[in-house]
């Protein structure tokens, strides 16, 4: 699931899409402003946080909440991977195969 850092690289996209977002925080409060997000977003794998936050910020005119991105993710359906495929690029690439 989502690590810390890639916690903060979310963060860090939600601030690149809403310039307000977390805009007055200083460096010190930045470790806490983590946390809380990650424990929030933990039990979520990165690249569906990823998509969430894409539909977001082409959706969302408000800076976002926990809450509201939480709301935006439980809208993009896990991708699975089977057995046999590394990653889901690899699988992504094997389907596109198939259609052909």
């Amino acid at each position: 699931m989502i690590s810390k850092k890639e916690t903060l690289e979310v963060l860090n996209d939600l601030k690149a899409g809403f310039p307000l977002f977390y805009v007055n925080v200083g460096d010190e409060f930045m470790p806490r402003v983590v946390n809380v997000w990650h424990s929030h977003l933990s039990g979520y794998s990165y690249e569906r946080i990823q998509k969430a936050v894409f539909k977001l910020t082409d959706i969302e005119e408000r800076t976002p909440t926990i809450a509201t991105l939480i709301k935006y993710i439980n809208s993009v359906p896990e991708i699975t991977v089977p057995d046999g495929y590394g990653s889901i690029e690899e699988w992504e690439k094997k389907k596109a195969e198939l259609r052909r």
